[in-house]
């Protein structure tokens, strides 16, 4: 069976989706407000960015060829995880699983005064999800980092030193 393409939910939605509004109903204000603001300032990043909402409370963001945040209502705030190429992101922690995460980050957003760093990591992530596409890297939770190997690795063997440690 062939996979569907991804498309905005402005085109071809399916009926019954849930709106954004009917998981904010259960959480405080302050979440719906959170998530204004950072909504606000994603799709400042690009016009090219879109979100489905998700059947656990919250949304993914796309850029628009795949997704790049996973953000979830949280009862203190949102909590955002992001595409990091295994780039160390400011403000991001790594997940330190064995066989997964390796290209993925943690960020929280709990406070309207942390919104500027975390917009910042969001933009970085968008750059670095656009540029995985452009080299056809993949981008998923279980996708590697590439490993050093031969001439770049003094010993002649693949190592996993190079992931990122907070």
């Amino acid at each position: 069976m062939p996979n569907k393409p991804i498309q905005r939910p402005d085109v071809g939605t399916t009926p019954g989706k849930l709106p954004v509004e009917v998981h904010l109903r259960n959480f405080p204000e302050k979440v719906r407000d959170l998530f204004e603001l950072l909504d606000k300032r994603v799709k400042k990043i690009s016009e090219e960015i879109w979100y489905k909402v998700t059947a656990r409370p919250g949304v993914t963001y796309y850029s628009p060829e795949r997704v790049f945040i996973y953000l979830r209502f949280q009862k203190r705030g949102l909590r955002l995880t992001i595409f990091t190429g295994g780039e160390k992101i400011e403000g991001v922690k790594i997940f330190g699983y064995q066989k997964g995460g390796a290209k993925w980050g943690r960020i929280h957003l709990r406070d309207g005064n942390q919104l500027e760093n975390v917009a910042v990591a969001l933009k970085k992530s968008y750059e670095l999800i656009k540029e995985a596409i452009k080299n056809n890297d993949p981008t998923g939770w279980y996708a590697g980092l590439e490993e050093e190997t031969g001439e770049d690795n003094e010993e002649g063997s693949t190592t996993s030193d190079s992931l990122p440690r907070s």
